[in-house]
C-alpha cells in the first residue's frame, strides 16, 4: 500500500470504529441499558465467553481494542478487495451493500462461531436498525474513504 492508502487506512479503522461503537452505545441506552461496559464486554466476551462480563476495565479495553481490530480488518478487506473487481459504482449504493455484508457476516458466522452468546435475531425491527448501523458507520463511509483517495 502506498502512503496515502495507509493513511486512510487507518483514518477510516479509527472515525468507524468510534462512530459505530458511538451509535452501540446510543442504541444500547435506548434499549434500557445501563452501563456502557457491557457493550465492550459483550464484544470480549468473542474471545473470553461468559466470563467477560465478569470482568473489570482490563475486558473493556479489550473490548474497545477488539472492535478497532475488527474495524480495521473490514476496512482493510475492503480497501484490498474492491479494487479488483474494477467497479466503478456510486459510493452510497457500493456502501450500503458493503454494510449489509458486514452484517451478514458478523451476524451469521462470526457471533456464531465466537464464544459471545447469541444475541436474538427475531425482532425484524432490531434486525432494521442495526443493518442500518453498520451501512450508516461501516459501509458508507469505508467505501467513500476509499473512492475519495
Amino acid at each position: 500500500m502506498k502512503g496515502f492508502r495507509f493513511k486512510a487506512l487507518i483514518l477510516t479503522t479509527i472515525f468507524v470504529s468510534v462512530a459505530d461503537g458511538v451509535a452501540d452505545l446510543i442504541l444500547y441506552y435506548l434499549s434500557g441499558g445501563h452501563k456502557a461496559q457491557n457493550v465492550f464486554k459483550f464484544i470480549a466476551s468473542g474471545i473470553f465467553g461468559f466470563k467477560a462480563f465478569a470482568g473489570g476495565s482490563d475486558i473493556v479495553i479489550f473490548g474497545i481494542l477488539f472492535h478497532f481490530l475488527i474495524a480495521f480488518l473490514w476496512v482493510s478487506f475492503f480497501f484490498v478487495v474492491y479494487p479488483l473487481f474494477k467497479i466503478k459504482g456510486n459510493t452510497i449504493f457500493v456502501g450500503t451493500i458493503y454494510g449489509i455484508i458486514i452484517w451478514l457476516v458478523m451476524s451469521f458466522v462470526v457471533i456464531p462461531i465466537s464464544n459471545a452468546p447469541s444475541p436474538p435475531n427475531d425482532d425484524v425491527f432490531q434486525i432494521i436498525i442495526s443493518v442500518l448501523v453498520i451501512v450508516l458507520t461501516g459501509g458508507i463511509p469505508i467505501a467513500w474513504a476509499h473512492n475519495s483517495n
